[in-house]
């Protein structure tokens, strides 16, 4: 049986109704009654808004002894007709996840309905909100989804395990999940309805599964890039005199700023300004003529001109009622709402804080009024998502550009919006780990301001605030010591922003958080399964937090402050100087894109200038992204990415930066870059080669030839600078060598011609190639559903994973797109994780790999006589030109030539 778009309904024989349906490839719809009345299509979290997914999805059924399975291209669920027990599969046929039959439940003054999933012994589970009072690890937890009696701002019901699976719970009702507490075995979820819903989910890992939820539930907002500098919150009694005066002591202090936030005292009637009375500003503390409420003359105009954005902050309690009816389908009470902020929005504010005057875990309840058929009863759900729906859709549709939006609480669906911000935790850095691996890529907790630890940790956070509230904690106001320490992070945070803002984009297209617990960068390392005070700063930066302890994952490690080297793994001590405030190392192989120094965004989306960063000791891939920075162009294309590849072969390092590829409206027309290579021990290179033609050294403090026409040499901290320009034609790669001998001796020692030394590389690259893809072979065996064989071990998981790499390289040489993160998206994957299992399977990066195999199939369509334009379309090349260059550098010799 084939279909789209429908479900298929078991009863089993105790009479009980399992319905499930395919939502995406990945996930299935399960919902379960002894009343087939509850059995339909309504989902809570459909209605609520926070489940996006709605493309027809192929799948097949089919039937064996009591089981029936569904299955898509990526996933399968058994179901067995008898008992109600249900497997859930991977598109290769291994078990993920096993439900035992759901059960009722009647106790004293209760009654719901709870099942039980199987929880292996060596699983780890992640994800169900920020909690920072639960551990990164769930196992051995008790985990309320609530407002009440929880220390969480949002208490997301998604589990995922990092064995491939995950669920979220389909309800807006209070629930529970028991994660191996009372049975070391099981995982109990229960509710208090007579039925049960959620989704159940497959991936590859805990990034694949992010990426399945980012396709279900919708994908993660992308802040303005503004929104990942600094935000200053002013005291709750500031002037509009008193707000100017608090930017213009950034510049005066030498610390980057773009936005400044008011709390909701900026009002007139802050306490009583609520349902669907205009906000109206204090008429003594920020007077403005109401002949003249908008121009470059108000306090807000000042502001801009001094570089700074304005945030102000809403009472929840004013907006709660402002939509009702929004449920169901109409757009008035959007309209509404939005119209109350619309003329703040034309006076100049580019962003919304919603605030409490109530501690969350009360003020944070609302009313979600609930379909007819539903039990009659108030769904506790935090209303946040509506009012984040309706400001952000509302600010995009009047400006046409990304608002920053930050909320203090939320649920399933709130990523879709803005940010959750926190106004203190004790462990700050856990409750954003655990809201990244619930989904929510944007959360901060407000910097605690007067340690170096706590500026330290707070500056790389996926976006950064300082909030004075009722305090006065204004950087200006630090002593020396504290204020050279925020300088040095506040500039250090600007300086990385292309770097920050290209994990942003990643984030908003696969769910990846900007700052990543330790397991969703090292699945297969046991000791990074509970880390909680340390992460990873998108795919290469390793951060500690509040301690000088670090564990550091395989590979080589660079400290940051000092240039020290380390290798993993194992735990080390970091004591980190005076102008720090904790632990920062670099990966081998990272490839770091900075801004020069800025005062603010605006100047650095501008420059022309970047400088790029490379640590030796591994090979490395990035891509650059870069767009306007506010509009959302980049939905529609008007984006330019940079793809990067850094090479480490021992005697010779090698860096190839392509043309930037795409555009945008404002994008600076030329680019030149600082290239600085990070070779701590090595000493300085013997010759350095741009595009094949040697450079000059450049000795002495000064320079005496321009930064393109030579390099230099620090010897204090072991690293080779120099600066190249982008082409004049902006559609050729550079290519940077260092060898650290000399080229010309070493060339003299060669006994075979280039051309023929090229060819035996390329030949032995296929060769291994060939040997890798036939080692997968056979490796996609499918367990029959309803075995209780165990899952395959996750070597042969992952090792699934780079064979499907393999045959959509194989499959789709003929496609320009094909790169990782086309590969990534294609196998829902993430793409530094694909990157490093490939390179380690298969001894070869992804992208040396894809070329080796486009110019052996160039080689053999030339060969059986196929013209170069031919060949070129064929191996992913829409410029000839191009690929002739290419072809040449492989095998040393021209297409034409060869064909002679």
């Amino acid at each position: 049986m084939h279909g789209t778009l429908s479900s298929i309904t078991v009863t089993t024989a105790a009479g009980q109704h399992i319905t499930v349906t395919p939502v995406t490839t990945c996930a299935f719809h399960i919902r379960s009654s002894y009343s087939c009345d509850l059995v339909q299509a309504y989902s809570p979290l459909r209605q609520l808004g926070a489940i996006s997914a709605t493309e027809p999805v192929q799948y097949v059924t089919s039937e064996h002894n009591d089981w029936l399975y569904l299955s898509t291209a990526d996933a399968e669920v058994a179901i067995d007709r008898n008992s109600g027990e249900l497997l859930l599969r991977s598109g290769t046929g291994e078990r993920l996840a096993r439900q035992f039959p759901s059960q009722l439940q009647h106790e004293p003054g209760e009654s719901g309905y709870y099942t039980e999933f199987e929880l292996r012994a060596d699983e780890s589970i992640y994800g169900l909100g920020d909690a920072p009072s639960l551990p990164l690890m769930k196992r051995g937890c008790t985990v309320p989804i609530r407002m009440r009696d929880h220390n969480a701002h949002t208490p997301v019901p998604l589990l995922l395990s990092a064995t491939g699976w995950g669920m979220l719970a389909d309800t807006t009702e209070e629930h529970e999940f028991d994660i191996g507490r009372s049975r070391p075995d099981r995982i109990r979820y229960d509710r208090r309805q007579e039925e049960l819903a959620y989704y159940w989910m497959t991936g590859s890992d805990l990034n694949g599964l992010l990426k399945t939820y980012k396709d279900l539930a919708g994908p993660p907002a992308l802040l303005p890039l503004w929104g990942y500098g600094l935000s200053f919150n002013c005291n709750l009694q500031t002037t509009a005199r008193d707000m100017i005066e608090d930017a213009l002591k950034f510049g005066r202090e030498d610390i980057p700023c773009d936005l400044i936030g008011l709390e909701p005292t900026w009002m007139e009637q802050p306490e009583g300004a609520g349902r669907d009375r205009p906000f109206r500003w204090h008429p003594e503390r920020f007077y403005i003529p109401q002949w003249m409420p908008e121009g470059e003359h108000t306090f807000m105009g000042a502001l801009r001109r001094i570089g700074f954005k304005l945030s102000l902050g809403l009472y929840l309690s004013q907006l709660e009622d402002s939509a009702p009816g929004a449920y169901e389908g109409s757009d008035t009470g959007q309209q509404r709402l939005y119209s109350r902020v619309a003329p703040l929005v034309r006076q100049g504010v580019q962003g919304f804080h919603l605030c409490s005057k109530k501690p969350y875990m009360d003020s944070a309840q609302s009313h979600l009024p609930l379909p007819q058929h539903e039990a009659a009863g108030e769904a506790g759900l935090t209303d946040t998502l509506r009012i984040g729906k309706e400001l952000a859709e509302g600010y995009a549709a009047h400006t046409g550009k990304r608002p920053m939006l930050s909320v203090p609480a939320g649920y399933a669906g709130i990523q879709k919006y803005g940010a959750v911000s926190s106004g203190g935790t004790a462990s700050p850095q856990l409750a954003v780990m655990n809201a990244g691996l619930s989904g929510i890529p944007h959360m901060s907790v407000d910097m605690h301001l007067h340690t170096s630890e706590g500026i330290h940790y707070a500056f790389f956070q996926p976006w950064v605030r300082v909030n004075s509230w009722a305090y006065w904690r204004h950087p200006a106001l630090l002593e020396k010591k504290l204020l050279t320490v925020f300088q040095t992070y506040a500039k250090l945070r600007y300086r990385l922003l292309p770097y920050i803002y290209t994990a942003a984009h990643e984030a908003a297209r696969s769910g990846l958080p900007i700052m990543r617990a330790m397991p969703l960068m090292y699945p297969d390392d046991a000791e990074c399964a509970a880390l909680h005070n340390q992460f990873m700063f998108g795919d290469s930066l390793l951060v500690g937090a509040f301690t000088g302890r670090i564990y550091l994952p395989s590979g080589q490690w660079f400290d940051y402050w000092t240039g020290q080297q380390y290798d993993g793994p194992g735990f080390i001590d970091v004591t980190v100087p005076e102008t720090a405030g904790g632990p920062l190392l670099v990966r081998a192989g990272a490839i770091i894109p900075m801004w020069p120094d800025v005062r603010h965004t605006a100047e650095g989306v501008r420059t022309e200038q970047l400088e790029l960063h490379l640590y030796a000791g591994c090979d490395g891939d990035f891509e650059l992204i870069e767009d306007d920075g506010e509009s959302y162009g980049y939905l529609h294309g008007q984006a330019v990415t940079t793809a990067i590849a850094f090479r480490d072969e021992g005697e010779q390092l090698s860096l190839q930066f392509g043309a930037r590829q795409g555009s945008y409206p404002s994008m600076p027309v030329g680019r030149s870059w600082r290239i600085c290579f990070h070779m701590q021990g090595r000493g300085a290179p013997a010759t350095v080669l741009v595009d094949g033609k040697t450079r000059r050294k450049r000795s002495g403090g000064k320079a005496k030839t321009k930064a393109e026409d030579a390099w230099h040499f620090h010897r204090g901290n072991g690293m080779v600078e120099l600066g190249v320009n982008e082409s004049a034609d902006r559609t050729d790669a550079r290519v940077i060598e260092l060898h650290m001998k000399d080229v010309a001796r070493s060339n003299s020692m060669k006994k075979k011609p280039e051309g023929q030394a090229r060819q035996n590389e390329a030949a032995a690259d296929h060769n291994r190639l060939t040997m890798v893809s036939e080692q997968f072979n056979g490796m996609n065996a499918h367990n029959g559903p309803g075995t209780e064989e165990e899952s395959a071990p996750a070597s042969r998981h992952e090792n699934t994973i780079v064979k499907e790499t393999l045959d959509l390289i194989r499959q789709h040489l003929d496609k320009e797109e094909l790169t990782l993160q086309y590969a990534a998206d294609r196998l829902h994957v993430n793409s530094s994780h694909l990157s490093r299992r490939f390179k380690q399977e298969t001894g070869s990066a992804f992208s040396e790999y894809l070329q080796a195999a486009r110019m052996e199939r160039a080689r053999q369509l030339l060969l059986e006589g196929s013209t170069v334009s031919l060949a070129a379309q064929d191996c992913g090349f829409k410029d000839a030109s191009y690929f002739i260059r290419v072809f040449r550098k492989h095998w040393g010799v021209t297409p034409g030539e060869l064909r002679k």
